[in-house]
């Protein structure tokens, strides 16, 4: 069984247990719906900072402790 992580999610501390994240989820976690853009980072592990974007279809991304996910809708972009 996973332990449950702290990740933020536009700004709302969130209690997530599995090792991964898609896309569909950050943005249900948001409360959004649609396609907005998803940003990410973790916090520094060493020399090291996992950052980066999301879009519907991609790869799971590998959740760490404390990493921040922002999604919002940018309009036209």
């Amino acid at each position: 069984m996973s332990e449950n992580v702290k990740i933020t999610v536009n700004g709302e501390l969130v209690d997530f247990a599995p090792v991964t994240i898609t896309y569909e989820e950050v943005v249900a976690l948001a409360g959004l719906t649609g396609t907005p853009s998803v940003a990410y980072c973790s916090k520094r592990d060493g020399d090291t900072r996992r950052s980066g974007t999301m879009y519907m279809g991609c790869p799971p991304v590998l959740v760490a402790d404390a990493m921040v996910f922002n999604a919002i809708h940018t309009g036209a972009a």
